[in-house]
């Protein structure tokens, strides 16, 4: 069922304080005549790269964390905060028959996110047959059966068995969950909206990637702003995406005992049992009931994520000499500067889902495979948990 206000064809607006408000299917729109935070152009995508590949690889979040890839959630939403202000810089090669730009045809297109759904959950206890109560993973069942909580609002059509909450598992818990259903010209900017969902419940924030079940994700929508040069009109340039990430770096078997449960047993791969010292849940279990890997990137995908992270690692260890408190752009709570400045932990995107995305600007033909799994993955995974994202539903429908 599509949201019926989750999707305006134009360029969304926040009524305040921010560079919204141009219709990006009419008009291209200058940035401030003189910006608090100047933008800055990094020629390092290089003439290979597609134009959908090259959006992707450049709103990968990049979070501070430990050496074993674990993050505060705090952190994480941190890493957004300029963005949120002034929007992310994707380089786009144009045609010059396309836009009329001269030399390369290089242009540099701003997008500002959203946050349109997030959910998050945790490991919940469970009972064995006799009564017992215990934090192991249940076995994994290919049978979904009939779903017998009747409180919830089923919809019909689609994948069908789709709620609200999505479906009910053993051994996992909703902490929270959010799906943005407001209008794109009504909507905050990312960190606006975490901000105020966390004064009313502080787990948005304290929370950490490695406490969070495998199954947490959570969606960003991007839309477009501006771009540089400014040509003739943002027209063929209008596409809007959801990104889809995992929030947990759960990992099976952690030695270290994290979790503070004694395990006794090997993994079987089912759950039961550990790979290791102090963690019930198994490698394979992890791998079943978890978000879907990212599908890989080319080369160059992976030398422009590299290059931004070395370039943050660099202005956090800066601070550390100086003597500064924190590191990596945001609150660093949960990591020590040193850990932050070195291990830069990059969100990647397991699923994508585009709207008004014309594919001979973006050169979807170049990487046609990937983007088929980048879009089947956040298809897939909506289908597996049963739930209702507004925004996907409109995308799937107009896009």
């Amino acid at each position: 069922m599509a949201a019926k206000d989750s999707g305006a064809e134009s360029t969304p607006m926040k009524p305040s304080g921010c560079p919204f408000g141009h219709d990006a299917s009419t008009s291209a729109a200058p940035p401030p005549a003189t910006p608090t935070q100047p933008h800055q152009h990094h020629h390092y995508h290089g003439p290979t790269i597609s134009n959908v590949e090259s959006f992707v690889v450049s709103t990968v979040p990049l979070v501070p964390g430990t050496r074993d890839g674990h993050f505060a959630l705090a952190d994480l939403w941190a890493s957004f905060e300029e963005w949120s202000a002034y929007g992310v810089e994707v380089p786009l090669v144009l045609d010059e028959d396309d836009d009329g730009a001269e030399g390369d045809g290089e242009v540099f297109q701003y997008y500002v996110p959203f946050l349109s759904g997030i959910q998050i959950f945790v490991d919940a206890p469970v009972e064995d047959d006799d009564g017992a109560r215990s934090t192991a993973p249940p076995k994994i069942d290919d049978d979904d059966g009939d779903d017998d909580d009747k409180t919830k609002t089923k919809v019909s059509g689609g994948f069908g068995g789709r709620t609200r909450t999505g479906e009910t598992i053993f051994g996992r818990a909703l902490k929270f969950q959010f799906m943005e259903q407001a209008s794109p010209y009504s909507r905050a900017p990312l960190s606006d909206t975490v901000a105020g969902l966390a004064a009313s419940d502080p787990a948005v924030s304290t929370l950490r990637s490695e406490h969070l079940h495998p199954s947490s994700w959570m969606s960003v929508a991007w839309y477009p702003i501006y771009r540089i040069p400014t040509g003739r009109s943002l027209r063929d340039l209008s596409a809007c995406f959801l990104t889809y990430h995992s929030l947990s770096t759960a990992h099976g078997g952690n030695a270290r005992g994290e979790r503070g449960v004694d395990a006794k047993g090997a993994g079987d791969g089912t759950g039961n049992g550990a790979d290791g010292d102090g963690d019930l849940r198994s490698a394979a279990w992890i791998d079943a009931v978890g978000c879907p890997p990212p599908p890989p990137i080319s080369a160059h995908g992976e030398r422009v994520i590299r290059t931004r992270a070395e370039k943050i690692s660099s202005g956090a260890a800066g601070e550390s000499r100086g003597g500064a408190a924190g590191g990596g752009g945001g609150a660093t709570s949960s990591s020590s500067v040193c850990e932050a400045a070195s291990t830069p932990t990059p969100l990647r995107a397991f699923g994508l889902s585009y709207y008004k995305l014309r594919g001979e600007m973006w050169h979807a033909k170049e990487v046609a495979d990937w983007l088929a799994m980048m879009t089947d993955g956040a298809f897939s995974w909506l289908k597996r948990l049963k739930v209702i994202h507004p925004d996907f539903e409109f995308f799937s429908h107009h896009g």
